[in-house]
């Protein structure tokens, strides 16, 4: 029988190792899960607040460039939408203005007309005339570009000759001196 109490008393103590070995993995699982479930809501924590921050800094980045935008536009000196607009109202009032008086300006409108369109004409024909000067200018330039450089060549060449014969007629001086 003692076998037996041995082997009961073995079976017993495996089981009771077994069954703290098994409450010690439990309550370990369960510190997991508690930490991992800490974790995760930490990491939410911090994806919403990058979010957010993103959002915020979006905003703040959208508001720089629409301002800088503006002012640079203004620096311009471009017109706005309300510009345009009040100048419309003002053109609407002033031909409402000057419809009774067309009737009996139109004669003089008329002549201004004329008078415009001549002297449009006019300086059209002038810039026609001042752009055929060019022209002949850019033409007459590039004809005498080559006669230039003919021109230094003999000139050089010319030069180059007479240093020769001086050259030659102080040799023949020598010469003669040495006979």
């Amino acid at each position: 029988m003692a076998q037996g109490d041995f082997v009961n008393r073995s079976i017993d103590a495996g089981r009771d190792v077994s069954q703290r070995t098994q409450e010690r993995i439990e309550a370990l699982l369960r510190e997991v899960a508690k930490v991992t479930e800490e974790q995760t809501n930490q990491a939410q924590q911090l994806v919403q607040e990058l979010v957010e921050r993103s959002r915020a800094t979006t905003e703040q980045f959208v508001e720089v460039v629409d301002r800088e935008l503006r002012s640079q536009l203004n620096a311009v000196g471009l017109a706005t939408r309300t510009d345009i607009e009040r100048l419309e109202r003002k053109i609407e009032d002033l031909q409402a203005d000057r419809a009774p008086a067309r009737k009996a300006g139109a004669k003089r409108a008329a002549a201004r007309k004329s008078v415009a369109r001549k002297a449009v004409v006019k300086k059209a024909a002038a810039r026609k005339v001042a752009a055929k000067k060019t022209a002949a200018r850019r033409a007459v330039a590039k004809k005498s570009a080559p006669r230039k450089a003919a021109r230094a060549v003999a000139k050089k060449a010319t030069a180059t000759k007479a240093a020769a014969k001086r050259t030659a007629k102080k040799a023949a001086a020598g010469a003669s001196r040495a006979r």
